[in-house]
């Protein structure tokens, strides 16, 4: 082929194939026939053969079998019948059911308690338990519910239940409420008197002020004409549903206030509630109140929407759920990023808490930034007052009013045998207060403030209206289980002198909260179910009987706790403090194991690395008279564990040469708050103390690998010029030696001002050098002959 010759087709190979064999052709073709056929069977074939036919030989599950035997109150659907449930619910007016796991622990609790609210509600034939075991795959509702459920055919809305255990309330026609609270008896009890009257009557203005009272100050208000015709129009009925829906976000009504309905035209007059135009208003703390937007409640959606976006509670119930949830720290993060929290036991809603009203008063009195709020927040103030002083008088007339009911005798007072009785500390005390009160020429009990209005007329809803015996039962349950009872009874106040106690003195916290940008948030938590926040922020609650204030800042890293009593006067001096004189208040820091002393045996000295916490951290490492290397360690660092490995080696090497001149501890970085200067932002850490100068603290530095070579100079590079001298000699044979102490003789001659180590040292430092050299010179040679000796013999 010559240059530029155009080639139309390309050149032959010079050896071409030859002719496939017919066998071979053959064998190929069985080949793929046989991948195939396998392929078909094993993807296609057999699925089918598994989901339409008999299937595989499986073996099946173990009979399910009652998970509370012995219950006496509590129907157990341990097999999964869930519609049988359903259908005897349907001949009760209401209805509390829990669908369970059998190996879950939370739901075995679970069960215990809705046994004992069901001793507790005994008798009531309107209420119905149930427990239904939702995770045997047999059954009806691992089917309809649980996670054998089908999605194929269902609507998005049905519901899966992926977390056990759950309680739900079916109220009579009314879609079930699902209870988000802590599983005791008292606090079920409370959602399920709320869930069985979720609308409060409201007759003028100081049942409006008394429900936002017991409701974190604020109540959501309705008026829809007269209930008792047959057509209550559109807007009621979505009302009472919200205030359903509600009890599943706020199963207290702390967060979102309480809900109630104006019957009378007169007081929806005074209310500024008008049915054609503004049917639904939000009343707030300080006065002001936000009216629905719309004259017609077009969906509950809307409404609930609306009451979450205007809902700014006086002292908003907060703390952990108990599931992963940023609620928390979404709410500590509010404003100015100060919070104000107040650790209280959660009473029930016929008693009401006076350490809850101190500080409810306190948030009133604090964010009261003029004259104007105060005077239209002096209805709400009374009334904290009236629920503080009357609440134990209260509870004393209802125990006594519950005394005349047998089912009380029965269940509450016989049934009690450890001391102390309800029934009998309030009888006790009525016994005696009446005695006092006829001596004194004044009536016991207190008269009501709504004694002098007229009767109430029935409401047309049943739900609303309620059943008057077991509203009043759960009342008496809830009250005979209030804690320390008989020490509440003995401290109900005198009412000849509760008028004197509604005076307005005023106090230092009018309008503190607007005078900076530091502006706190008031938080209460339940000490009951949150202590062990408390203990993570350094306080144990067990350790005091008195309510806790702690103010938490994050943007500040710090936290500070009121030491003195819990009332308003050190309420007040505590929040001054911070935002007058800030640096008089004491952070809290966390220590783990006070009692616990890093002196341990002198066997153990060489295994174990004494640990030091926040108690003890200034005696054994600031104030020690020996230098000091301190590994910050973490439980949840997994890698903390090999340097302490490496730790421990270094200990060792150095403890033998100069164990009287460093001493090393360990400390736990995340249960122990130290002083900001000795704080470690990241574990492992490595940090030197020396002993005469604090200021000269060095860390490991972290960009070198840790290891025993360079830990171990780290260490010596730090430690005083004795100590590096003992070292140094300790690690020199008898040549070094001998070598060393040859090169100080030339050197001092010389009168040269040099050291061996690094540094320039004085004559005098050269001088007690070259006599530790011939001292350890001397020791290793009389050594040596004293083994010479020995072999001899």
């Amino acid at each position: 082929m010559e240059d530029g010759e155009w080639v139309d087709e390309l050149p032959l190979p010079l050896n071409p194939p030859r002719p496939r064999d017919w066998r071979w052709m053959g064998y190929k073709m069985a080949r793929e026939a046989l991948f195939f056929g396998l392929t078909f069977f094993f993807c296609i074939y057999t699925p089918y053969v598994q989901t339409n036919g008999p299937g595989l030989p499986t073996r099946s599950a173990p009979a399910s079998v009652a998970f509370l035997p012995d219950a006496r109150w509590v129907d157990d659907y341990y097999s999964g019948d869930v519609f049988a449930a359903f259908e005897e619910a349907q001949q009760h007016a209401h209805a509390l059911v829990l669908f369970y796991a059998p190996w879950d622990v939370d739901s075995g609790r679970a069960v215990q308690v809705l046994e004992q609210v069901g001793h507790v509600l005994a008798d009531h034939q309107d209420l119905y338990l149930a427990a239904v075991n939702c995770w045997v795959s047999h059954g009806e509702c691992y089917k309809e519910f649980g996670a054998g459920r089908k999605t194929r055919g269902r609507s998005s809305s049905h519901t899966r239940m992926d977390q056990f255990p759950i309680l739900v309330f079916y109220p009579s026609d009314k879609r079930g409420i699902q209870y988000n609270g802590p599983l005791t008896v008292q606090h079920i009890t409370q959602f399920l008197l709320h869930a069985q009257n979720p609308l409060v009557r409201i007759d003028s203005w100081a049942d409006l002020h008394q429900l936002q009272a017991q409701n974190g100050g604020q109540a959501v208000v309705g008026h829809f004409g007269d209930l008792s015709v047959a057509h209550v129009g559109r807007n009621y009925p979505r009302f009472l549903q919200a205030a359903y829906d509600l009890l599943e976000f706020d199963p207290f009504r702390t967060r979102y206030g309480g809900l109630g309905v104006v019957v009378s035209q007169a007081t929806a007059y005074q209310l500024h509630l008008n049915p054609p135009h503004q049917p639904v208003k939000l009343f707030h703390w300080n006065g002001t109140a936000s009216t629905f937007p719309n004259k017609t409640i077009s969906n509950v959606n809307t409404l609930l929407k609306w009451i979450g976006e205007k809902a700014n509670p006086l002292t908003a119930w907060t703390g952990t759920s108990g599931q992963k949830s940023l609620h928390l720290s979404s709410s500590l993060s509010l404003g100015s990023g100060h919070s104000l929290l107040a650790f209280i036991p959660r009473t029930m809603m016929n008693h009401f808490d006076p350490s809850l009203a101190v500080f409810q008063e306190a948030a009133l009195r604090y964010y009261s930034c003029t004259q104007e709020t105060r005077e239209a927040t002096q209805g709400l103030l009374r009334h904290i007052k009236y629920l503080k002083r009357t609440s134990n008088l209260e509870l004393e007339r209802t125990l006594l009013d519950c005394a005349q009911d047998p089912w009380f005798l029965k269940q509450t007072c016989n049934s009690l045998s450890k001391p102390p009785n309800p029934c009998v500390c309030a009888s006790a005390m009525f016994r005696n207060r009446t005695a006092v009160s006829h001596k004194e020429g004044h009536p016991f009990m207190l008269k009501s403030r709504r004694s002098n209005q007229k009767p109430h007329g029935p409401m047309a809803d049943e739900i609303v209206a309620n059943l008057k015996v077991n509203q009043k039962r759960l009342k008496c349950a809830l009250s005979a289980h209030v804690p320390n009872l008989c020490h509440i009874l003995a401290d109900v106040a005198d009412p000849a002198t509760l008028d004197a106690e509604f005076l307005d003195i005023g106090s230092d916290l009018d309008g503190l909260g607007c005078e900076d940008n530091k502006t706190l948030n008031f938080y209460t938590l339940d000490e009951s179910t949150q202590s062990f926040l408390a203990q993570s922020l350094g306080v144990d609650l067990s350790q005091t009987k008195e309510p806790t204030l702690i103010l938490v800042s994050p943007e500040l890293e710090s936290s500070f706790r009121m030491e003195s009593n819990f009332n308003l006067e050190t309420i007040s001096d505590f929040v001054h403090q911070f935002h007058r004189r800030k640096d008089s208040l004491r952070r809290i820091q966390r220590s783990e194991n006070p009692e616990e002393s890093p002196e341990i045996a002198e066997s153990e000295r060489m295994q174990i690395i004494p640990r030091v916490n926040t108690n003890n951290f200034d005696r054994l490492v600031l104030n020690s008279s020996q230098n000091v290397a301190l590994l910050y360690t973490s439980p949840s660092c997994g890698f903390c564990s090999s340097i302490a490995h490496i730790f421990h080696s270094v200990r060792a090497l150095l403890t033998d040469v100069i164990g009287d001149d460093i001493v090393f501890y360990t400390v736990n970085a995340m249960n122990n708050d130290l002083s900001w200067s000795f704080t470690t932002l990241s574990v492992p850490s490595i940090m030197f103390v020396p002993v005469d100068n604090k200021s000269e603290t060095r860390v490991f530095p972290s960009e070198r690998n840790i290891n025993v070579p360079n830990l171990l100079s780290f260490v010596i590079a730090n430690l005083p010029a004795p100590s590096r001298m003992k070292v140094s000699v300790a690690f020199c044979d008898d040549h070094c030696l001998l070598k060393s102490h040859s090169q100080l003789q030339e050197r001092l001659r010389n009168a040269r001002d040099f050291n061996l180590f690094g540094d320039s040292g004085s004559p005098e430092e050269l001088v007690q050098l070259k006599s530790y050299l011939q001292t350890e010179m001397e020791r290793r040679a009389q050594g040596k002959s004293t083994v010479r000796s020995h072999t001899e013999l």
